[in-house]
């Protein structure tokens, strides 16, 4: 995708259920035995889920919207 090898990846179960079916992309990594080992794909720094504005994080009063 866009070049680069990914694993294309979601959530089963989640503490935030928002998160659970969401796709989202790591970088492909041969030598990946856990998630802990993925880094995202396509140059980001973090997973959309390790941002800090997530609902759960200190927000109780957001509503999470996808486009």
């Amino acid at each position: 995708m866009k070049g680069e090898k990914v694993f294309v990846l979601r959530f089963l179960q989640c503490r935030n259920p928002h998160l659970v079916d969401v796709p989202f992309f790591a970088k492909y990594s041969a030598s990946a035995t856990w998630f802990d080992d993925l880094k995202p794909a396509f140059g980001e720094k973090e997973f959309f889920f390790e941002e800090e504005k997530l609902p759960g994080k200190g927000d109780r009063g957001s509503t999470f919207l996808w486009e």
